[in-house]
């Protein structure tokens, strides 16, 4: 099994195969890569390691680039049933709990937004 911080370096170094590289590189939205990630997020946000600059550049990231490479025409083209919003929604909330106080993180409601996309995958 493929370790959480395997996965967000795989993610933070754009390489190929990853959510973060298929996405920018060939405007491809794939749900399982993208739950994956949200997954590996939230778990690094639950170990509360805020040591780890890759993991912060990694969450600032998808809080901020991935919503505008979403908003391109050439995105939104190919990939016409990717719910935007809520895909934005959740990476500002996942980005808002690593960079708020931990205490304060919600993770409940963390966890009922990633369920909520699985079920979309699913079709349910």
């Amino acid at each position: 099994m493929t370790s959480y911080l395997d996965i967000l370096n795989l993610e933070f170094e754009n390489l190929a195969g990853s959510f973060v590289h298929e996405m920018r590189m060939n405007w491809s939205w794939d749900q399982k890569k993208f739950l994956t990630l949200c997954e590996a997020l939230l778990k690094a946000i639950s170990n509360n390691d805020r040591t780890n600059q890759n993991i912060t550049r990694l969450i600032w990231y998808c809080g901020t680039l991935v919503p505008n490479f979403m908003s391109f025409d050439d995105f939104k083209r190919k990939n016409p049933n990717v719910p935007h919003e809520k895909v934005k929604s959740l990476l500002i909330n996942l980005g808002n709990a690593w960079f708020s106080d931990f205490e304060d993180v919600d993770f409940q409601k963390l966890k009922d937004s990633i369920t909520e996309f699985e079920l979309l995958k699913n079709g349910t």
